[in-house]
């Protein structure tokens, strides 16, 4: 909005503008305020919005930008919600509990024999394995006693038969190179 020359509040056509992800329409109405019909970006039902709020930024989208920010915040590593973890990042903390942690109820079996955990950060572990190419696979070392660490890991599918017992000799290991994503 501008004032004329003679100081009466003008209204700016701001019909065919952006503003944000919203693409002003047309004039709603001009009571006390006017109002602009808009539609955003991703294509919601056109939202009413005041011309004032267009103008100083206030309103930028028809509240799916908000939304999308909130699960921004509250996302972990680019997966999940914090309230439920990937499965990679379950795994990538409970191997790391295991060999950094005394209290762990198996430290014993793993960090108490001097095997180490060699990645600092759940996104490295990812570019070394990759993503769990099923819920039946488990992600396993390459020789038994060596570390944690790339070059030796990889995924590895238990026989259907056998999946749940912990005695499994019967395994098929997955080639990592082929489900990279």
């Amino acid at each position: 909005m501008t004032r004329s020359p003679n100081g009466q509040i003008k209204l700016d056509d701001l019909a065919g503008k952006r503003f944000g992800r919203l693409k002003v329409i047309r004039l709603a109405s001009k009571k006390l305020h006017t109002y602009w019909f808009c539609r955003c970006d991703c294509r919601r039902a056109a939202k009413r919005v005041r011309a004032d709020s267009l103008l100083d930024g206030s309103t930028l989208s028809c509240g799916c930008l908000a939304t999308e920010r909130r699960l921004a915040a509250i996302t972990k590593h680019g997966k999940n919600r914090r309230t439920a973890r990937s499965p990679v990042y379950s795994i990538f903390f409970r191997i790391r509990n295991l060999c950094r942690n005394p209290e762990a109820r198996d430290y014993l079996r793993f960090g108490g024999r001097g095997c180490e955990f060699l990645f600092d950060t759940f996104q490295q572990l990812i570019a070394a394995v990759g993503e769990k190419p099923g819920p039946a696979f488990r992600l396993e070392r390459v020789d038994p006693e060596g570390h944690y660490a790339p070059g030796n890991l990889h995924w590895i599918e238990l026989h259907p038969r056998r999946r749940r017992k912990s005695t499994s000799r019967r395994r098929q290991v997955v080639n990592p190179v082929a489900h990279k994503p």
